[in-house]
C-alpha cells in the first residue's frame, strides 16, 4: 500500500521527536561549526520540492563563507572550502540533521528523492527526471544510499569538470535510483530504507547487498529506456 496523508503526518511526528532526542547533538554540532569557521551555523539552501515548488532546506554549514559566485555548484571531497569540522559532519551525515525541521514543516519526508538546487534542475534535468518531483523530497533515498561513500570522492576538484561529471554521470544514476523508490514506494520499502540508512552510518552494507543490486538493475533499465545513458554501476558501488 502506498503512503497517504496519515503517513506524512506520522513522518512529521517522528521527525519532531527525532529533533527533540537529537537536540544535544544538534547543539554540539552548531557550537563546533561556530567555533571552527566564521559565519552562521545553519546553511539555508534553495531546493526544488514536490510539484517544482522551491523551499529552503536547512543544513549545518560545512564550508567557509565565500563571496557570492565563487566556487562551483558541485562540491568535491577535496574542496578546499570544507573546513575540518565540516568534513567530519559530512562524513557522518550529521550536517543533514537540521532537515528534520523541513520534515516537520511538511516540505520534506523522511524517505524520498534527494532535492536538488533549482539551477541544477533547470540546467540538467532531463524530462524523465521530473517524475521525482511528483513526491516530497526526502532525507534519504536509494540514490543517496548508493553514493553515500563514493559520490564526493569521484567528483573532480575543478569546478567545471565537477559539474560536468555530476550532470553526465552521477545525476542520471541517482535520479534513476530514486525513481525506483518513487515507482515502488510503500510503508515496507520506506522502513527498509530507514534501517539501511542507519546501518550505513556504521559501515554496515553487506546484509542489504541483494536489495541494492536489485535497485541498480531497475535503475539501469530506466536509463536504457530513456537514452543510451551512462554505463551501469561498477560492481563495487553499493555492494
Amino acid at each position: 500500500m502506498r503512503p497517504g496523508r496519515e503517513h506524512r503526518t506520522f513522518g512529521r511526528v517522528v521527525a519532531g521527536a527525532a529533533l527533540v532526542v537529537s537536540s544535544p547533538v544538534l547543539a554540539a554540532a552548531a557550537v563546533a561549526v561556530k567555533l571552527s569557521s566564521r559565519g552562521p551555523a545553519i546553511y539555508r539552501a534553495k531546493r526544488v520540492g514536490r510539484g517544482g515548488s522551491e523551499f529552503t532546506m536547512f543544513k549545518f554549514r560545512t564550508m567557509r563563507t565565500a563571496p557570492a559566485g565563487s566556487g562551483g555548484r558541485i562540491t568535491s571531497g577535496v574542496d578546499p572550502r570544507i573546513f575540518p569540522v565540516g568534513r567530519w559532519l559530512r562524513r557522518l551525515k550529521l550536517d543533514e540533521l537540521p532537515q528534520l525541521a523541513n520534515v516537520v514543516r511538511g516540505e520534506m519526508a523522511i524517505v524520498g528523492p534527494r532535492p536538488e538546487d533549482p539551477t541544477i534542475v533547470a540546467d540538467h534535468y532531463a524530462p524523465f527526471m521530473l517524475e521525482t518531483l511528483e513526491v516530497l523530497p526526502g532525507l534519504t533515498s536509494p540514490g543517496s544510499l548508493q553514493y553515500y561513500a563514493e559520490e564526493e570522492g569521484d567528483i573532480p576538484s575543478d569546478p567545471d569538470l565537477a559539474e560536468r561529471h555530476y550532470a553526465e554521470v552521477l545525476l542520471p544514476r541517482k535520479i534513476a535510483l530514486d525513481l525506483v523508490f518513487v515507482r515502488n514506494r510503500s510503508w515496507r520499502y520506506e522502513m527498509e530504507l530507514i534501517v539501511r540508512t542507519v546501518a550505513s552510518l556504521f559501515g554496515i552494507r553487506r546484509p542489504f547487498a541483494r536489495r541494492a543490486s536489485w535497485e541498480r538493475a531497475e535503475a539501469d533499465a530506466i536509463l536504457r529506456g530513456v537514452s543510451s545513458g551512462p554505463a551501469p554501476w561498477p560492481a563495487a558501488v553499493g555492494a
